[in-house]
């Protein structure tokens, strides 16, 4: 089949065009279609494909196939003839800010840390490439990010041409594959120079930012996430919305706020060792008070309770200081409906009779060893499973409980 001509090589702004049909082939969801030419992106190098209408039905995929474009289009009947394409603009215009960003900031890693992309992948939220080299610090990021947005303010042009592979310059930052004839040159005057086959602003001024988000290791490689233009602008008014707010509420200023954050969260830290401390107490009187309740016998204590006022982690916390006393079984409940079983040191067994109870039940939950816990959202379902399991126990180990 023919090969398509690619108009957005011509004039990447382009977001309405008229072709004729070369062939449509039917399909689960519409027709596969081929043009003579098009303005739709195919997915390649790392940049998602255009989405838009041909003729006011939905073009939902754009692949190429060879030489050839191919548009997934979802419609009844075959299109022929001529026909009408539009794109998807502002989809297209972020697509063109995102691509060229990443070349800006892929040449500004070169330039400040001499650290080359080897990947790249154009996301819904954000873009990533993948560096290759030692990993960057702190500095090293905002450095790259800093020229960066240097060169976008210097609103340098952007162009494109095409070459024969032969005549492709050491200044070519990417790698050009092998057995390629002809590559087309990205140029962002006097910075970077880059094979790509993507969409392009025309000058970098229309970037308006570039805001690195993170990195991570990956694979041996620094996973860099970042977004340009008007996602980094929302990116950038999110934070401050969150800055601003934190400051009003913690009436401090934005100067101030990494510390009186820090502040806060060493007083949390101080409030959470304490209340542990109290909540250790509460549980070994609250234990002491049911084993006295409880009454000895042959073989193990078992205690049996519903703590209405407790939740899960204070009846589980009750149940180990009882089972801590050696030759007792602990079967505490909770008010939210969970069912901790605990068994001391000293008795010879351990949760299975339990939770074969439990399983005989139908309630979720299970452990192995001398713990288990469970949860129900009926207050008598708990109370029914305390009982059979308390009863179980009294039966397999031989305690008893009045």
């Amino acid at each position: 089949m023919a090969s398509t001509r690619r108009r957005y090589h011509d004039n990447p702004y382009e977001d309405a065009f008229d072709a004729t049909v070369v062939d449509a082939r039917a399909v689960e969801d519409g027709f596969d279609v081929v043009l003579d030419q098009t303005a739709f992106y195919p997915e390649s190098g790392g940049q998602p494909c255009d989405l838009g209408e041909l003729d006011g039905a939905p073009v939902v995929d754009v692949r190429e196939d060879g030489e050839t474009v191919v548009h997934r289009v979802r419609v009844v009947s075959a299109p022929s003839g001529r026909v009408h394409g539009r794109i998807d603009r502002a989809r297209r215009f972020d697509h063109m800010q995102q691509h060229t960003g990443q070349h800006v900031l892929s040449r500004a890693f070169v330039e400040t840390a001499g650290l080359a992309t080897v990947a790249f992948h154009l996301g819904e939220a954000a873009c990533t490439i993948d560096l290759e080299g030692p990993a960057p610090d702190d500095a090293a990021v905002r450095a790259a990010e800093a020229l960066a947005n240097r060169v976008i303010v210097e609103n340098r042009p952007v162009t494109a041409r095409e070459v024969d592979a032969a005549d492709v310059g050491s200044e070519v930052r990417s790698r050009v594959p092998e057995g390629t004839t002809r590559v087309r040159l990205v140029t962002v005057d006097a910075f970077d120079v880059s094979a790509c086959c993507g969409t392009h602003v025309a000058h970098t001024g229309e970037l308006r930012m570039v805001r690195v988000l993170r990195r991570e290791r990956v694979r041996g490689h620094t996973r860099v996430a970042f977004v340009v233009g008007e996602r980094a602008l929302a990116d950038y008014a999110r934070r401050c919305d969150v800055t601003d707010g934190l400051s009003r509420r913690l009436t401090t200023s934005i100067d101030a706020l990494v510390d009186a954050v820090e502040a806060l969260r060493e007083d949390a830290t101080t409030s959470r060792r304490a209340l542990r401390r109290v909540r250790r107490r509460l549980a070994d009187l609250e234990a002491q008070r049911l084993w006295e309740r409880a009454a000895a016998d042959a073989g193990p204590r078992v205690v049996a309770e519903v703590l209405e006022d407790a939740d899960a982690e204070a009846a589980g916390a009750v149940a180990a200081a009882i089972a801590a006393r050696g030759d007792a079984v602990a079967v505490i409940g909770a008010g939210d409906g969970a069912v901790v079983c605990a068994v001391g040191e000293g008795v010879d067994g351990d949760v299975t009779p339990a939770i074969e109870v439990a399983r005989g039940m139908g309630v979720r939950g299970g452990g192995r060893g001398r713990r288990a816990q469970w949860k129900t959202d009926d207050p008598d379902a708990a109370r029914r499973l305390i009982d059979a399991i308390a009863t179980q126990v009294r039966r397999t180990l031989g305690g008893r409980n009045d």
